[in-house]
């Protein structure tokens, strides 16, 4: 059970790395990490329970993670 709680909150961290524009996004980037990126962002001691958890699946996402390299044009 706890696996697929986490494999949950990894999809919420990967909607809000796909949809920066979307408003929860928005909120959580100027609340937690303004000044970095979603995947780059170190959690702080001050965050809330919801963005803790959030972040938990953020790791699991960033350890999955992989760079697509296709014809040199773009990563």
């Amino acid at each position: 059970m706890h696996g697929f709680n986490i494999a949950l909150l990894a999809k919420q961290a990967l909607r809000l790395f796909q949809n920066p524009s979307s408003l929860l996004a928005r909120v959580l980037k100027g609340k937690y990490y303004a000044t970095s990126e979603f995947l780059t962002y170190e959690r702080g001691s001050s965050s809330s329970w919801a963005w803790r958890s959030i972040y938990k699946g953020k790791e699991l996402l960033n350890h999955g993670l992989r760079w697509k390299i296709g014809y040199g044009a773009s990563v």
